[in-house]
């Protein structure tokens, strides 16, 4: 049984393996410095990989959210001549075709 104290008795068990640990890492560990280089060097293994990957996923997210925001100050505007415009009186004009606005509104 664990007991009423929320498992008192496994604290205590943890905290004197750890300090056996330490102790006994203490007393026997005499590592040489090829060991301690082969120990620092970075080691890839899936822990590491699954860690990088998140952020990377992260990483990528945030940079959407923050283009698509700069996106939206910018206006979806096609720049194109006006569809109205004034074309005077008709007195103005001769009988047939008048090549007048063609170059200007592309009529």
């Amino acid at each position: 049984m664990l007991g009423v104290g929320g498992g008192g008795c496994i604290k205590r068990f943890l905290f004197l393996w750890i300090i056996q640990k330490r102790e006994n890492k203490i007393m026997d560990c005499q590592t040489t410095q090829d060991e301690k280089a082969i120990t620092d060097a970075k080691v890839v293994n899936r822990r590491r990989v699954l860690y990088l990957l998140g952020w990377g996923f992260i990483g990528v997210f945030l940079t959407s959210v923050v283009g698509s925001a700069i996106r939206f100050f910018f206006p979806r505007i096609i720049y194109e001549p006006p569809t109205k415009y004034k074309v005077g009186y008709p007195v103005d004009y001769t009988l047939g075709v008048s090549e007048r606005f063609k170059k200007q509104f592309r009529v």
